[in-house]
């Protein structure tokens, strides 16, 4: 698909209860977005896992929709928000394209 997620962080705006389950967020897969984590039982900001380099961009290998997986305990309360940076190549340039 040619799109690319670069940057972004999770906004916890209500905690998520219990604090014993585990949210992970993916594309591709369960947790390329965001790992397995408790963290967000508090309010506040989180990274994600492409922060900015090119090491860690995740490429859309499919036209499947964000997806948060839940584990541990059933979800009773709580919202964030993703926000992510990506970018979509629109064509590619070789560098023998300028020779």
């Amino acid at each position: 698909t040619n799109a690319y997620i670069w940057d972004g962080f999770v906004e916890v705006v209500t905690a998520i209860a219990p604090t014993s389950s585990t949210v992970s967020i993916g594309i591709n897969s369960a947790a390329d977005i965001l790992a397995a984590t408790t963290n967000l039982s508090v309010v506040g900001k989180r990274a994600i896992i492409p922060v900015g380099t090119v090491e860690k961009a995740v490429e859309c290998t499919n036209t499947n929709a964000m997806k948060a997986t839940i584990a541990g305990s059933a979800v009773t309360a709580g919202k964030f928000i993703v926000y992510m940076d990506y970018f979509v190549l629109a064509h590619s340039v070789f560098i023998s394209d300028f020779c």
